[in-house]
């Protein structure tokens, strides 16, 4: 069919230029180049951000466009301004970072299996949740002319059991695709760990260090992983349920009251701020179960401590490498988009090019994002060696 096609001419070798160049740049240019890389990123994002702005100024000339764009702006040169004087600490666990993850190479390809694993239980979910909701639907019918089947409907019944399908459903997903993501986390925490401490053990592509990181991920702190991650997949399914409850009582007129909807605006609200500071605290909980095998508490109590010597640090360190990695992605992809509108030129299969130059780019990007998202997760686990060793970093 066409789109295996296009699959297998395009998003393959898209896939394979996008590793390649993702590889040779992180592994020989930034290395060298750290501080200018991270300089260079930092300036080009906040570059972007005032065209941004002034592209909008010119499209919508009016006060609070350019009230908004002007504030946007100032905000984003002033936090700039603040991350400027961490750049030097920042190249040096970049630098580092990808030295050790290019040592041990084999997990990339872990990491890329483990990223796609989501995008499979994502369709299955789906499937699983529309089979159970529609026949939830045909156990009950109801007829419109039946006053009491309506009440009932209305009063409980089927439509608790659709939400509580719903509610599981999206639980399952997220925990799932938060449980893939940890595990890679928690191996690669594995990896550098050693790699900072036994370089003997982690200096091959498919290095030791890369196995045992591995099976610890997939079977002692398992355990561990699939608990944290709980959390933030329970919080998750609230918050979109709430937003559903939401988006149905501004729909549904004879419904809508004023405290309701302000209610669940209260409680999407709560579940909004309870998400981000567990998802930001886990980052570095598994950092720890990685490095030390400890359980999740015991690794939590770990990040604590990190945070009342190096809580800046940390926040400016990983914002800075997140701006410079995603800065790299981003030029990966546009050339393997570019690579997609090659591979039409020369004939081996027949598509448009703007949707050649789009799948070249999605393949690219999440190749490159996984790759990238190693190297982020490696420098938050030199951080966390670099506080528990200075020494280290220094040699």
């Amino acid at each position: 069919s066409m789109s295996t096609d296009l699959v297998i001419f395009l998003g393959v070798p898209c896939s394979a230029v996008s590793f390649f160049l993702t590889f040779i740049v992180t592994s020989f240019y930034t290395p060298k180049h750290a501080t200018f890389v991270v300089t260079s990123s930092l300036v080009l994002s906040v570059a972007s951000i005032i065209l941004i702005c002034l592209l909008l100024c010119t499209m919508f000339p009016f006060w609070y466009t350019i009230l908004s764009s002007f504030t946007m702006v100032a905000v984003t040169v002033y936090y700039v301004m603040i991350l400027w004087k961490f750049i030097p600490f920042a190249a040096t666990n970049l630098a580092m970072s990808i030295k050790g993850i290019s040592s041990n190479c084999g997990i990339y390809f872990i990491a890329i299996v483990f990223s796609t694993f989501p995008f499979i239980w994502t369709f299955f979910t789906l499937y699983v949740a529309n089979g159970s909701l529609n026949s939830e639907k045909m156990i009950k019918p109801c007829e419109e002319d039946d006053p009491d089947c309506a009440v009932q409907y209305k009063s409980g019944g089927s439509e608790v059991i659709l939400w509580g399908i719903l509610l599981l459903s999206l639980i399952s997903l997220y925990w799932t695709c938060t449980v893939m993501s940890n595990i890679i986390q928690v191996t690669v925490a594995g990896v550098m760990g050693t790699w900072c401490f036994n370089k003997t053990n982690a200096s091959t592509c498919c290095s030791p260090a890369v196995t045992s990181s591995l099976h610890r991920s997939i079977t002692f702190s398992f355990g561990s992983i699939c608990f944290g991650s709980l959390f933030g997949a329970i919080v998750t399914a609230f918050r979109i349920l709430t937003s559903i409850a939401r988006n149905q009582d501004r729909n549904d007129d004879n419904n809508c009251s004023l405290e309701d909807g302000i209610l669940v605006c209260i409680i999407e609200c709560i579940l909004s701020l309870i998400k981000d500071p567990i998802e930001y605290f886990n980052r570095w909980t598994y950092v720890y179960v990685g490095i030390y095998g400890h359980s999740y508490i015991k690794s939590g109590k770990g990040v604590i401590e990190l945070f009342r010597a190096r809580g800046w640090t940390l926040i400016a360190t990983y914002d800075l490498v997140s701006y410079t990695l995603n800065f790299i992605a981003v030029q990966i992809s546009i050339c393997s988009g570019l690579a997609g509108v090659a591979i039409i030129a020369l004939g081996y299969i027949y598509a448009p090019t703007p949707m050649a130059f789009c799948i070249g780019f999605i393949f690219g990007f999440f190749i490159s994002s996984a790759m990238m998202n190693v190297i982020k997760k490696a420098t938050n686990t030199l951080i966390v060696c670099y506080a528990d060793s200075p020494a280290m970093l220094e040699e």
